[in-house]
């Protein structure tokens, strides 16, 4: 069976380190602050962490960009050159141009390799919600199987990578038109910290409350319990923008519930901390996306 390429951009969350482990090619994106311009890389190169972070705590404006036609022709070509079929697997489209820029490329370059199968995979998935669907590609592949069916078992396995998250401020989330500037205004008095879920659609819903945000770290470790499945091992991925002590609170409050699972914490990268703002913190594991 031909070995294929898998081809992600790094709103997947995934370190190079956990990359290069699974042999997963991620792609920039685009990052502005103020009156700047970034590529972010999965290593931070252009713009670092630290600096990312304060200029998001300082009040700078910024802004997003999808990974562009050029990148991902680029990195297919390559794949498409050395004999391999590709599948790639961008940002969910309803949150970014990512998927349809990876289309225009996987078009434009089927006609010159005909013999080679291009396929593009809305995930349906953000942040470690994608690192966990990447790497069960990557699994797949290593077992043998072709990008046709790798990429059939993904449409099922999608659906089932459960998405929570909650944030410390509402004001992101007000200024990302995701909630009214009223709700943000009463949420911030009174102390109410959503709990906020990415579900089948790949839309962003509140499905519940909490009051401050201890309460809202152990509510959001509940749902491992209320949204997992089956009984076998448990992994459990967490994203944080710039708020480490808060997630290694909310890995703590996991192993509560499952003493023995493996819980893997990582960095949220720009486009997703854009919106959650400094303090938002993610929740990714297999079950069943509550509607």
């Amino acid at each position: 069976m031909a070995y294929f390429d898998i081809l992600a951009d790094s709103t997947c969350d995934l370190t190079v380190e956990q990359a290069e482990e699974q042999d997963i090619s991620i792609l920039p994106v685009g990052v502005n602050v103020g009156s700047s311009s970034f590529m972010h890389y999965a290593d931070w190169r252009e713009l670092s962490r630290r600096d990312f972070y304060a200029a998001l705590r300082s009040g700078l404006k910024v802004g997003t960009s999808a990974t562009a036609p050029s990148y991902w022709l680029e990195a297919m070509e390559a794949s498409l050159k050395n004999g391999r079929d590709v599948l790639a697997v961008p940002l969910s489209s309803t949150l970014t141009g990512g998927y349809n820029n990876a289309c225009i490329a996987a078009s434009e370059l089927r006609e010159e390799y005909p013999e080679r199968k291009i396929i593009v995979l809305d995930s349906l998935c953000a942040s470690l919600g994608t690192g966990i669907l990447l790497k069960q590609l990557a699994t797949w592949r290593v077992e043998g199987m072709s990008v046709q069916d790798a990429a059939a078992h993904a449409e099922g396995a999608k659906t089932r990578i459960v998405h929570m998250f909650t944030v410390d401020s509402l004001d992101h989330l007000r200024r990302g038109g995701r909630i009214s500037a009223a709700a943000a205004i009463i949420g911030s008095v009174l102390a109410v910290k959503p709990i906020l879920n990415f579900d089948r659609e790949g839309k962003i819903s509140v499905i519940s409350k909490a009051r401050g945000r201890k309460n809202s770290v152990r509510e959001l470790a509940g749902y491992v319990e209320k949204q997992s499945r089956g009984e076998g091992k448990r992994e459990v991925y967490i994203t944080h923008a710039d708020c480490e002590q808060d997630a290694q609170l909310l890995a703590g409050a996991v192993r509560d519930i499952y003493a023995d699972a493996e819980i893997t914490v990582n960095c949220m990268a720009p486009v997703l901390a854009a919106h959650a703002g400094p303090g938002g913190l993610a929740l990714f594991f297999a079950g069943k996306r509550p509607k």
